[in-house]
């Protein structure tokens, strides 16, 4: 009786269907870890994706962000395969990132305690050490995509001189 009670729940699992508002390729890493987990009803459990629009997010410091711009030439390579990409920016945030818009794995160089002032501040404090995001859209590669994967790049900035670095750093005094 409970072999039968077994096999009929097991025949209802596998009918059950998972589905989403719009379609897409799952992002999410390590999804085998949500195996055997409640999930809430109407709360996210994956995160899906058009990985035909890839978009590179590259966090910069305060002085960085002032040296490159819109068509800037970015060169990279993948951290997973060692493969090489070549792209422009399209976007360099004039404002810090919000807390929100900032992915962990981007704060990895940064050091120190990023972190944790930029996840744990007060609304309107200004973080010691503010990090401005520029995109860049990038060309579907090779290899399977998940969010969060992380590249290695540089990007070209605008010819400065000693004066223009001078400025912008007593500009930032104030």
């Amino acid at each position: 009786m409970a072999e039968a009670g077994y096999e009929r729940a097991a025949a209802r699992a596998l009918s059950l269907e998972l589905r989403a508002k719009s379609a897409g390729y799952v992002l999410t890493p390590e999804v085998i870890k949500l195996a055997g987990s409640y999930a809430m009803p109407s709360a996210p459990i994956l995160r899906l994706g058009d990985t035909k629009q890839l978009r590179l997010t590259v966090p910069l410091t305060e002085d960085e962000a002032q040296l490159v711009g819109h068509g800037s030439a970015v060169t990279g390579r993948w951290l997973a395969t060692g493969a090489k990409f070549k792209t422009e920016l399209t976007s360099v945030s004039s404002q810090p990132a919000k807390p929100a818009d900032v992915h962990i794995g981007m704060l990895a160089y940064f050091g120190g305690p990023v972190p944790s002032q930029v996840m744990d501040r007060a609304p309107k404090e200004r973080a010691a050490h503010p990090i401005f995001l520029a995109t860049a859209p990038l060309a579907k590669p090779e290899h399977a995509v998940m969010e969060g994967l992380r590249v290695r790049v540089s990007i070209e900035g605008h010819a400065t001189t000693v004066g223009r670095k001078a400025w912008r750093w007593f500009l930032s005094l104030f």
